[in-house]
């Protein structure tokens, strides 16, 4: 368990991974070891979790916007 739990801390530390990309990776592991294994993967607990926040969004001003609009209208027209 000490590999998994390497693994998984590996992945927020060294991958800095969203939270949601470890816990599917955490629930995969799981899955492999019931379905695939066919037994219990025991206490996961204890790996480092993942602090990365959620990405801000890129988006264009509405100056930058007109720019787009505006230069889509000459080549079109």
């Amino acid at each position: 368990m000490k590999d998994i739990k390497a693994f998984l801390s590996e992945l927020a530390v060294k991958g800095r991974v969203s939270r949601s990309t470890q816990k599917q990776a955490l629930n995969a592991l799981v899955f492999l070891f019931r379905e695939g294994l066919g037994r219990e993967a025991g206490d996961l607990s204890g790996f480092r979790t993942s602090r990365r926040g959620p990405r801000v969004p890129s988006v264009l001003s509405p100056k930058e916007c007109q720019r787009l609009f505006d230069s889509m209208e000459e080549q079109l027209g």
